[in-house]
């Protein structure tokens, strides 16, 4: 077969055997570009129209474009897309739009429809979708934000007094805390305020004196209120032996733990029975007790007399008839002023005392017959707190 020939006219192989011509127009040229001018050598490589490039492009300097949108790999040690995004080694920092099928730049950030891993820094204006299998968030000493909102339940630590668990900013011994199961606590500067326990109960402090109202008025704890009230009752009847103008204690009492160091204690009993001697100089009174220390509230002087708060009441005014007349001592409401300003328990019993050594009859009479002839009865005591 003949092959076929071009028609040169004019100069075109001069002595070093090169080709000299105008335009060389084939269907494609084969072998090395590296002698061309006008390609390699230029800034940039531009075209007209699209270009379509079926093989990767490998640039080991900068690629820059106003956008890169790639079905295939890109490949480069450092990338600058227009002004809003530049890749290189240490990381992506974007303010605008990436969009990419696959993407590598050096080995530090890959790029594909699964998503970006980089072992660099990512840095954007703005992060937008789910952060949920982010890591190294729970680890962070502090989340700040001006606004937070959680779909789902927030779990605190339990918190002390000293250092609640839900705290304001810059005062961080006052606010929330969790003293045990199903108990909320409020704390000040330290110290618990408040608390509302497992039954529901709502618990001042022993250090809270009123509570008030917006207008600053109070409406619990307001002088002369009623902050607790106890009492005990004793129907046994029983015997009780006396020394000479010696008080001596009834076999009950009443226990009481003071809401506040400063309110009133104010003391009613009743004793029901018989005296063993002379009933008209009988006397009774009551102990206060307080860890440990017993203390009889009587008058502050009465020389050698016998001495107490209330005195004997005969039902019918026969004193010497100690077998079968009951009587009482009756004392209602005396206020406890000299207690200890302080919120130790206060043990409150009631005492009595006869000028000679004798026997007081308790909730009986002396004889005691079973028949209606003679008496029984109950004795009991009371001791309100109130606000002061």
């Amino acid at each position: 077969m003949a092959n076929a020939l071009t028609k040169v006219t004019g100069n075109v192989i001069d002595s070093t055997t090169n080709i000299t011509a105008g335009i060389i127009t084939a269907t494609s040229f084969v072998g090395s570009g590296a002698n061309l001018t006008g390609v390699a050598s230029t800034d940039n490589i531009r075209t007209n129209t699209n270009a379509t490039f079926l093989q990767n492009i490998n640039v080991t300097g900068i690629v820059t474009a106003a956008g890169v949108n790639a079905s295939g790999v890109i490949t480069a040690t450092s990338s600058i897309v227009g002004s809003a995004v530049t890749i290189n080694a240490s990381g992506i920092n974007a303010t605008g739009v990436i969009t990419a099928t696959s993407s590598i730049v050096g080995s530090a950030v890959t790029i594909n429809a699964s998503g970006i891993n980089a072992t660099g820094v990512i840095t954007a204006t703005s992060f937008s979708g789910s952060g949920a299998n982010l890591t190294g968030l729970a680890a962070t000493a502090n989340v700040t934000t001006s606004s937070l909102v959680v779909i789902g339940v927030s779990t605190v630590a339990a918190g002390t007094t000293a250092a609640p668990s839900i705290t304001p900013t810059g005062d961080s011994n006052t606010g929330i805390f969790f003293p045990s199961a199903d108990t909320v606590a409020f704390a000040e500067g330290g110290a618990e305020a408040l608390r509302i326990d497992s039954s529901g109960n709502l618990k001042l402090s022993t250090a809270a004196t009123s509570i008030l109202n917006s207008s600053g008025n109070k409406i619990l704890n307001q002088t002369g209120s009623i902050l607790q009230v106890v009492s005990t009752q004793y129907e046994t009847a029983t015997t009780v032996s006396q020394s000479a103008t010696t008080h001596a204690d009834m076999p009950f009492s009443v226990n009481i733990t003071p809401t506040t160091s400063t309110s009133l204690m104010l003391v009613s009993f009743s004793l029901m029975g018989e005296t063993g001697s002379e009933a008209y100089n009988a006397m009774a009174a009551f102990a206060r007790t307080i860890s440990g220390t017993r203390t009889v509230v009587l008058p502050s002087s009465y020389g050698s007399r016998n001495p107490g708060i209330v005195s004997w009441n005969d039902t019918f005014g026969s004193g010497n008839d100690n077998n079968s007349t009951p009587g009482g001592f009756y004392c209602h409401m005396f206020p406890d002023s000299g207690r200890p300003a302080n919120t130790n328990t206060i043990t409150y019993t009631p005492t009595a005392s006869q000028q000679a050594a004798s026997t007081f009859y308790l909730n009986r009479t002396a004889g005691d017959t079973n028949n209606h002839f003679f008496e029984r009865g109950i004795s009991w005591i009371t001791v309100m707190e109130v606000a002061a």
